[in-house]
């Protein structure tokens, strides 16, 4: 594992929290990258815990 990685996980996650603290609500784009993120770093868990957050909050993951 990379440690490139693990940081740039970090900086999404860091920047997901943020975003939250403001009150912003997380859109499509968000979470496709906090879902890469964590499939890049191979954190396959925490991609699919993502995913579900993503549908829990009615939105539909991006097909294309």
């Amino acid at each position: 594992m990379c440690g490139g990685y693990v940081s740039q996980i970090s900086e999404v996650q860091r920047l997901y929290e943020y975003m939250k603290e403001l009150g912003l609500k997380p859109d499509h784009r968000t979470y496709d990258l906090l879902i890469t993120a964590h499939v890049i770093n191979r954190d396959i868990e925490a991609a699919m815990g993502a995913l579900t957050t993503l549908v829990l909050v009615y939105l539909s993951p991006i097909t294309s």
